[in-house]
């Protein structure tokens, strides 16, 4: 044992030495600067550089020698450092020094060189890689020196959750191989490939890791401490708040396509496209006036913001703000899924992953193709909700004690879902599968329980498809004519084929587009097969390349533009990622093989509705982006709980302790699970009825009036213009009856925005073509009647503001009101130049 430890000191220090003089001749071999050269052509720092790893190779050598030519010396040697290692705490000094070192070289040499400057990045590394090889060095050198042993047998328990990784692993090889030569998946399609999602960093990664790595090494003490009870409550509450603040506090600095650029007369965000939609919709809820609009996409989002109207008004960023703090839920929704398949660090980490992506996103708006939580988007409540039900349907499908109340919750959450994305109900025969393969007590109890997660659904969809029928005369939950265009144009190489024909009603356009897509499929199965395959795949690279694909530290700005597909779609991947790309689906495969040995089926429930919800965007030729963003998240959860069980092996292997035991859920009496089922069905019913009876209970705030009766109640004493000239009611009511094209509307304004002659906001529309003629100011009408108007103004008004009740006398356009005057609350507005009581053209 003596000899050994007189081997092991002798080694350190030739270690040491040929480490020291490798940096330093590597110092001096750098182009040198002629300019300020001192001494043998370098200059101060240099020397000074170079004199560093200079004087540790003298005292490496010098101690070489002296414990080798004396051997009381080296005995003596022996002697203090096993004193000083026997000593804990000078020991844990050493460990922390040594760590520390480590850690400091590991981060400079991961950040990019440009970060730091290339000369100085130059000059100061070679010190780092010493300062970490000696410190490596250190770390093992204490290991043998105490002669602690590695515990490989202790990989022998991790086998359950090994086997089916390396079938994760094997699957994922053969697949990779056919990509490869195929190219499907990563070889472009003509429309809907779109980038990855929001991608995260390594830094991030690493800072998640370490937070997750506490929660390993003091998992005894917090399962001892008083707090142990209701832990994850603590920590969820926490989470919940720190994703929030992370998240508000992050500024909106650049316009999104889904955001209008702020203009005059109000500066202020307001949604455009897809988001103005749903608010607007919303909008049309508060006034009363929903069920006038009939269908529209995404209802669920649509009242959840007519709530949030509600709650604090018309301010978009104390809607943001709102927003922000009720979906930050999905943070501790991530932690409990994630704690529940792979353990408490699991769970911290991929929550944590959870905060950094969406915050990215934030700070990416504009630079590449996000949806955050700032926008008024359906895409992350549609993630949320999709947490709330794997959560439920997860902790149910684990659940011993019969609680049937959770699968109607899990039931719930899922129509609530498909009120959301209607495309969630192709997920259903998942659902019922994940029922078969958890549930596993005779076909009478399957039968139960899936009739228990179906009456879950249906009480809260059934009712809005009821009222879309009273509507529309159709039994759906979203408008469809948009999606059957969409889904029949994946199928027709004919553009026009798609348009509905004159006098063609909705069913028979229906019914034609069914006939068109059944005829595609049938004539060219091989293609369908290969445009199926080819964006579930590439849906399935993006969900993991959006994970570290580089080890160093770049900001988020440098990461995007470096890797470069989130701008233009690739051929084939990098081949400077391949490696990154397998590390990070070998941790994803761990991932799936812990949560597999620790709930069996219930832990593979999330990825078979990553799958499922992937494939179901094919059909459409869409892929990656916000398409999948609802389930993409399954990715870094099993990122996660791979990391974490890494780590908790790695640790084994030095400690020698087993694994501890896996809490098993709390036992409930069952005595309780039929009236607590009944009443929750109860609930979820007066839920889902509460949706459409909120429509019949707001009063119509803007009824349909005669333009007479208009002009009566808002004009009945005229209207003065600014230059004393009153225009009388007996004029505008003429002018209504006798000219072509003139009408009185009035309702609420919304999005009043100004742009001068050539100029608007958004793709370019006949109405905004049209309104794009004139200087002007335009806003969106709701009320008895919808409309887009514009007024011709010279210059932006004084006071115009969002969700103002208006009175509009003007001329009907092609697509659009051009006005003449628009009474904004109390203030007159009058087009300029003002040209009479007349619709003739300006000029």
């Amino acid at each position: 044992m003596f000899k050994n430890k007189q081997f092991l000191l002798k080694a350190f220090f030739i270690l040491m030495a040929l480490e020291s003089m490798i940096i330093c001749f590597h110092l001096a071999s750098i182009p040198r600067d002629v300019k300020n050269a001192v001494f043998l052509g370098f200059s101060i720092s240099r020397l000074v550089l170079i004199g560093a790893p200079f004087v540790l190779f003298l005292t490496a050598s010098y101690l070489l020698g002296w414990i080798h030519f004396s051997q009381p010396a080296l005995d003596r040697m022996i002697t203090h450092l096993e004193s000083f290692i026997s000593d804990s705490k000078r020991r844990r000094v050493f460990l922390v020094v040594c760590g520390l070192t480590l850690t400091a070289g590991g981060l400079f040499l991961l950040t990019p060189a440009e970060r730091v400057g290339e000369a100085v990045y130059q000059r100061i590394a070679p010190l780092m890689v010493l300062g970490a090889m000696l410190a490596v060095q250190g770390l093992l050198f204490l290991v043998r020196w105490m002669e602690r042993k590695i515990y490989w047998k202790q990989l022998l328990q991790w086998k359950p959750l090994m086997t089916p990784a390396g079938i994760a692993i094997a699957i994922f090889a053969l697949l990779w191989i056919g990509i490869a030569f195929s190219g499907i998946g990563v070889r472009p399609e003509q429309s809907g490939w779109f980038p990855p999602g929001t991608p995260i960093l390594a830094q991030q990664v690493l800072g998640a890791w370490l937070i997750g790595l506490v929660f390993i090494l003091f998992a005894q003490k917090l399962g001892r401490s008083r707090f142990s009870n209701n832990l994850d409550t603590i920590v969820g509450i926490g989470l919940w708040l720190i994703a929030g603040l992370f998240w508000w506090m992050e500024p909106l600095q650049r316009w999104s396509y889904f955001t209008q650029e702020p203009t005059p007369p109000n500066f202020e965000y307001y949604p455009y496209s897809d988001a103005a939609l749903y608010d607007g919709f919303a909008q049309n809820l508060l006034i009363g006036t929903s069920r006038q609009i009939g269908l529209t996409n995404r209802p669920l989002y649509s009242l959840f913001l007519a709530l949030l109207h509600a709650l604090v008004g018309q301010k978009f960023e104390s809607v943001v703000f709102l927003q922000v703090f009720i979906l930050a839920i999905m943070v501790v929704l991530i932690y409990r899924i994630a704690t529940h398949l792979g353990g408490r660090p699991a769970g911290v980490i991929a929550a944590l992953l959870a905060i950094f992506r969406e915050r990215n996103s934030i700070v990416l708006t504009n630079i590449i193709e996000v949806s955050h939580v700032k926008l008024l988007m359906s895409d992350v409540p549609t993630m949320t909700m999709m947490l709330l039900f794997m959560y439920f349907f997860v902790k149910w499908l684990n659940d011993r004690d019969g609680r049937y109340y959770l699968g109607a919750l899990a039931g719930a959450f899922f129509g609530f879902t498909i009120l959301i994305r209607s495309q969630v109900q192709l997920l259903l025969p998942i659902a019922l599968v994940g029922i078969m393969l958890s549930k596993q007590a005779g076909w009478r109890s399957i039968l139960r329980n899936s009739l228990v997660f179906l009456i879950g659904t249906l009480v809260v969809v059934a009712p809005w498809v009821w009222r879309n029928y009273q509507v529309s005369g159709r039994a759906v939950v979203e408008y469809q004519e948009f999606y059957t265009r969409i889904i029949a144009s994946s199928y027709s190489s004919l553009p026009n084929d798609v348009d509905m024909i004159v006098g063609e009603s909705v069913e028979q356009y229906r019914a034609r587009m069914r006939h068109l897509i059944i005829d595609f499929i049938i004539r060219n199965p091989q293609e369908v097969a290969r445009f199926y395959s080819s964006y579930f795949f590439h849906n399935e690279i993006s969900s993991v390349i959006y994970l570290p694909m580089s080890f160093q530290f770049q900001n988020i700005y440098a990461y995007v533009k470096g890797m470069g597909f989130w701008f233009a779609p690739l051929a084939a991947l990098p081949r400077d990622i391949l490696l990154n790309f397998f590390l990070s689906f070998a941790a994803i495969a761990l991932g799936i093989g812990t949560a597999f040995a620790r709930t069996r089926w219930v832990g593979l429930v999330p990825l078979l509705f990553h799958f499922g919800y992937s494939f179901s965007v094919a059909p459409v030729r869409m892929s990656g982006w916000r398409y999948i963003l609802p389930v993409d998240w399954v990715s870094y959860l099993y990122f996660s709980i791979g990391l974490a069980q890494i780590t908790i092996i790695v640790l084994g292997l030095f400690s020698g302790k087993p694994e501890p035991q896996i809490m098993d859920e709390e036992s409930h009496a069952p005595s309780m699970v039929r009236p607590r089922t009944v009443f929750t069905l109860m609930a979820l019913a007066a839920i889902g009825l509460s949706f459409p009876l909120l429509e019949v209970g707001i009063p119509q705030r803007y009824p349909a009036l005669d333009p007479a009766d208009l002009v009566q109640r808002y004009a009945a004493d005229g209207l003065q213009l600014e230059n004393g000239e009153l225009v009388n009611a007996s004029a505008m009511k003429t002018f209504l009856e006798t000219e072509a094209g003139a009408t009185a509307l009035y309702g609420r304004a919304l999005y009043p925005a100004y742009y001068p002659q050539g100029k608007f906001w958004g793709d370019d529309t006949p109405n905004l073509i049209e309104a794009s003629q004139y200087d002007h100011v335009q806003f969106f009408l709701i009320g008895s009647i919808g409309a887009f108007i514009y007024l011709p103004l010279q210059e932006a008004p004084l006071y115009f503001p969002h969700a103002s009740d208006v009175f509009i006398v003007g001329c009907n356009q092609e697509s659009s009101v051009r006005a003449l005057f628009v009474k904004v609350n109390d203030d007159l507005l009058v087009s300029s130049p003002f040209r009479g009581l007349n619709c003739s053209p300006l000029e």
